[in-house]
């Protein structure tokens, strides 16, 4: 049940032996976290799947309805449960390294995002807007 969440994380590091996917089905249940929309959303950037919007639709709901889970942490990448950019970590006592790593790599760029907005005038307009007002200023 943890694939939905996992779906919507900005990165993931997981273990090699990861078993990922939307087992809803497997208990009478649909999806209703919004992985179903996540998978589908995947299937359909993806530049490697087939032209037009029947393959995505078809692909990513093949492995909803039945229930596919991953052998491994590398074939959920293939089935679009993790992006190419997550991490996979082989030895279990690394895990917890590598995801506090990967974590602060992502603090790196949310400091590095807030500094460029911050530079922005209308970012500034919009803070002192609201400071002085108690209301969001839409410029």
């Amino acid at each position: 049940g943890g694939c939905e969440s996992l779906l919507h994380c900005d990165a993931i590091q997981a273990h090699a032996e990861s078993y990922l996917g939307l087992v809803e089905v497997c208990v009478g249940l649909i999806p209703s976290w919004g992985g179903c929309k996540e998978l589908l959303t995947r299937w359909m950037l993806n530049p490697k799947r087939a032209k037009g919007p029947m393959p995505a639709i078809s692909k990513a709901f093949e492995l909803i309805s039945t229930a596919t889970v991953s052998s491994s942490a590398e074939e959920a990448k293939s089935h679009l449960f993790m992006r190419p950019t997550d991490g996979i970590t082989m030895n279990r006592e690394r895990l917890l390294f590598d995801a506090k790593h990967k974590a602060l790599e992502l603090v790196a760029l949310e400091r590095q995002a807030f500094v460029t907005l911050i530079k922005n005038t209308n970012t500034l307009d919009r803070m002192q807007h609201t400071l002085e007002t108690g209301k969001p200023l839409r410029n």
